[in-house]
C-alpha cells in the first residue's frame, strides 16, 4: 500500500509539472493566454485536500505515511497560484505556513520546558494546536483568494490601448496621446 500511495504522489506531482508545459507548445510565447481562475482554484483545493485525506487515511499504520498530509497543508494552497503565474504570491503563502509552524514549534518547546510528564506534554499538543488552527485558517484564507488573484494577473497580462487628450503648453497646441500598456 506504501508503494501505490508513493506512486500517486509522484504521478500528481508530474502531472501538475507537466500540465503547464504542455498547453505551452505550439503557441507564442509573447501572448501568455489568461489562466483560468476556476481552474487554479480546483487546483490548490485538489493539491490540499487529496495529501491531507490520504496521510489520515494512514494516520493509524506506524510506517510515517501519514507525513504526506504535510505538503498538502504547506504546498497545497499555494499550487492555483503557481499555475495562475502568480509565483510570489504562492511562494508568500507557503513561507507564512512554514514561519507559522515553525514558531509554533518554539513556544511548544519554551511551554513544555520546565515542566514534567504529562504536563509537559499537555503544554506543548496545545500550543501545537492553537498554531495548528492558525495554520489552517491561513491556508483556507489562500485557496478562497486564489480566483480573484488569477483574476487580476490575468488583467494585468492582457494588451490595452488608450488615447489621451493632450494639451502643450510650449506649442500652446491640443493632441493625442496613445498610452499602451502590456
Amino acid at each position: 500500500m506504501r508503494n501505490v500511495i508513493l506512486r500517486l504522489t509522484i504521478g500528481l506531482a508530474l502531472l501538475l509539472w507537466v500540465s503547464p508545459m504542455a498547453q505551452d507548445i505550439g503557441r507564442d510565447l509573447k501572448t501568455p493566454e489568461p489562466k483560468n481562475p476556476s481552474t487554479a482554484l480546483a487546483l490548490s483545493v485538489g493539491a490540499t485536500i487529496i495529501p491531507i485525506a490520504t496521510g489520515l487515511a494512514r494516520i493509524e499504520n506506524d510506517d510515517g505515511t501519514w507525513l504526506i498530509a504535510i505538503p498538502g497543508v504547506f504546498v497545497g494552497p499555494a499550487v492555483g497560484y503557481f499555475y495562475g503565474g502568480c509565483t510570489g504570491r504562492g511562494m508568500q503563502g507557503i513561507l507564512t505556513r512554514t514561519a507559522i509552524g515553525a514558531l509554533g514549534l518554539i513556544v511548544a518547546s519554551q511551554a513544555a520546558n520546565g515542566r514534567s510528564g504529562m504536563e509537559s506534554i499537555g503544554a506543548g499538543v496545545a500550543v501545537i494546536g492553537a498554531f495548528s488552527v492558525i495554520i489552517g485558517v491561513d491556508a483556507i484564507y489562500d485557496i478562497a483568494v486564489v480566483q480573484k488573484t488569477v483574476k487580476e494577473q490575468n488583467r494585468r497580462k492582457t494588451l490595452s490601448l488608450s488615447l489621451i487628450p493632450n494639451f502643450f503648453p510650449e506649442s500652446d497646441g491640443y493632441g493625442l496621446m496613445i498610452s499602451m500598456a502590456f
